[in-house]
């Protein structure tokens, strides 16, 4: 099979969802007074339009608008029914129905996996997941705002497990018994994150409308466990790469399109959660700095982890893919140990910040907040460009039967060329580590650091 009709190139949720429709100006607003306090969370006055450059999830233009919207003005575009262009529910009945249907879909999803023996084969389990996930994204696409995409972001950390299993099946493991041990602890891990989404969202479907905490409470467990699946899935995958080898450059192709249809999955999914973690973060500080900074500090904790999870990623691949591709096994690896080098510059700078804000006046929380999302706006269009990379050089390898000669050069002067651009992109990211830094005061060496680690992330291109 050929790379191109295999590979989703990156993750999108067009996969799942219609065609987004933009909304006339002279539309009138849609009557959804009853959904904004169930689904929606204000935004903290005196915030600017944040800038979100396009995420790996392709959710880019679409997905970073909403929020742009979602945090300008409630009633911007009739509290986002049409930005999301999923339709609209009309009465807190019908979002409470679609919260009850949401939970029930994890809740089977939790007791199937809890349920699985060594005889159960992989492809069931990808059933299972495949099915979860697919009910999640109806359901999302139903309700606008910050809740929608937190469910959206945790349907595709549910595709992002499968592509692992999909790793182990198209290699000839057709059990759970037959898999490594890791898998196991995998599934478990997924069981849990969701079954505490699912309570959550049963909580917040019998809770009464205006009920911000429980609102809170379950776009935190949605992104939570969304990374937490994404940080476990790339330690899995990059743990059972060792016992996978090939011998003739087509099993090498096999694989490498499916590793990489697993990573442009849980890279997509990242990107799209921190998205919906930096739109979400205003209300949850207005409601709670405590619950905002330990949020923060989770996200943080899951970014180094998929940070490391890629870099691990990077050095397993080599073995089964070195001899067989030629040129492109180290353009692979090379661009994941820089999406890995991205991510974590931005956990660490993410985490600075997080340290400063329960002592903060509003006026410096408002900034810390709005540099958030400037830092995970940008650092998502970096990662978009260094996931497009990766995804070139196996599209090469595919078309070349691994780059040499003329094929080789090519990658190697696109490569060149999106060094330029990143180049003035960690520049500009220094720069506002910087200012951050001097405006909330006490962190000056995040400025300094976030340019130090961005200066090594472009000379390792």
């Amino acid at each position: 099979m050929k790379f191109n009709s295999l590979f989703r190139t990156p993750w999108t949720r067009k996969h799942h969802e219609g065609r987004k429709v933009r909304a006339s100006a002279h539309q009138p607003a849609l009557a959804l007074e009853g959904l904004e306090d169930r689904t929606v969370l204000s935004t903290m006055h005196g915030l600017p339009i944040p800038i979100v450059s396009a995420g790996a999830g392709g959710n880019g233009g679409a997905h970073a608008n909403i929020h742009a919207l979602e945090n300008a003005s409630p009633n911007a575009v009739g509290l986002f029914g049409s930005a999301h262009g999923g339709g609209s529910v009309g009465s807190s009945a019908n979002v409470q129905n679609l919260e009850t249907r949401a939970a029930n879909a994890l809740t089977t999803l939790a007791t199937q996996l809890g349920g699985v023996t060594s005889a159960t084969p992989l492809t069931t389990i990808q059933g299972y997941l495949n099915t979860a996930a697919g009910d999640l994204t109806g359901v999302a696409r139903m309700l606008p705002g910050t809740l929608g995409s937190a469910l959206r972001d945790f349907s595709g950390s549910l595709t992002s497990v499968s592509d692992t299993l999909g790793v182990l099946a198209s290699n000839s493991v057709s059990t759970l018994g037959a898999a490594p041990a890791s898998v196991q602890s995998l599934l478990t891990s997924v069981a849990g994150t969701a079954g505490d989404l699912a309570g959550n969202l049963t909580t917040l479907a019998g809770s009464t409308t205006g009920d911000t905490t429980a609102l809170i409470n379950t776009i935190t467990s949605a992104v939570n466990g969304s990374l937490t699946n994404v940080a476990n899935n790339l330690t899995t995958l990059a743990g059972i790469l060792p016992g996978i080898t090939t011998t003739t450059s087509a099993q090498a192709q096999q694989l490498l399109n499916s590793v990489l249809r697993d990573v442009n999955a849980s890279v997509g999914t990242t990107t799209s959660t921190l998205g919906t973690v930096a739109a979400a973060l205003p209300q949850i500080a207005q409601s709670s700095v405590a619950d905002a900074q330990s949020l923060l500090t989770n996200v943080t904790n899951d970014l180094g982890t998929i940070s490391t999870g890629l870099g691990a990623l990077a050095g397993q691949l080599t073995g089964p893919l070195g001899s067989p591709l030629g040129a492109t096994s180290g353009l692979v690896t090379n661009a994941l140990n820089d999406i890995s080098g991205t991510l974590s510059t931005l956990s660490s700078s993410l985490n600075a910040i997080a340290g400063t804000l329960p002592g903060l006046s509003q006026s410096a929380l408002q900034t810390a907040l709005g540099e958030i999302r400037l830092l995970v706006g940008l650092s998502n269009g970096q990662v978009t460009g260094l996931l497009g990379s990766l995804n070139l050089a196996g599209l090469v390898s595919d078309l070349a039967g691994g780059a040499t000669g003329d094929a080789g050069q090519l990658v190697d002067q696109l490569f060149g060329l999106l060094t330029q651009e990143l180049g003035g992109l960690g520049g500009l990211l220094g720069s506002i580590g910087s200012t951050t830094g001097g405006l909330l005061g006490g962190t000056s060496g995040l400025g300094s650091g976030l340019g130090s680690d961005l200066t090594g992330l472009v000379g390792a291109l």
